[in-house]
């Protein structure tokens, strides 16, 4: 079970001793709205869950990193699941292929520069479907 307000106060406290409180908080708010971006298939319940909780973890690292109030509506829990690596289970809904593929790239290189923090789930996950997604995008 993981749990989006503690993943979001370790991963906030390591980010502002790691770069500008700023520069972190803009670039978990570019990785949230990348996820805006792509639908997952109704079907794929356990993955459109696991978006959201994604989802909801970087919504709560930008509150921690903004000082924002984190009330107990903000708590929320989920199981991590794996992303499926043989069946594209998205809809890119970003109106210019392009801009999103820069995007992902930007988000990509952000978490990869800070592998040290983005370790473990969920951000396995979310590397693995921004990398699906990115390959998609080249093609």
């Amino acid at each position: 079970m993981l749990c989006a307000v503690t993943i979001a106060r370790a991963v906030a406290l390591a980010l502002q001793n790691a770069q500008p409180k700023d520069e972190a908080a803009d670039a978990v708010e570019l990785l949230k709205e990348i996820l805006t971006q792509i639908r997952i298939s109704p079907e794929e319940k356990e993955q459109r869950d696991m978006a959201l909780f994604c989802h909801t973890c970087l919504w709560s690292i930008r509150a921690v990193l903004n000082n924002w109030e984190l009330t107990s509506t903000s708590f929320h829990c989920g199981a991590a699941a794996k992303m499926p690596q043989d069946v594209r289970i998205w809809q890119i809904e970003h109106p210019n292929r392009e801009v999103l593929l820069l995007e992902i790239e930007s988000g990509l290189r952000f978490l990869s520069r800070h592998k040290d923090i983005f370790a473990g789930q969920p951000w396995g996950w979310l590397i693995d479907f921004l990398t699906a997604v990115e390959s998609e995008l080249r093609l």
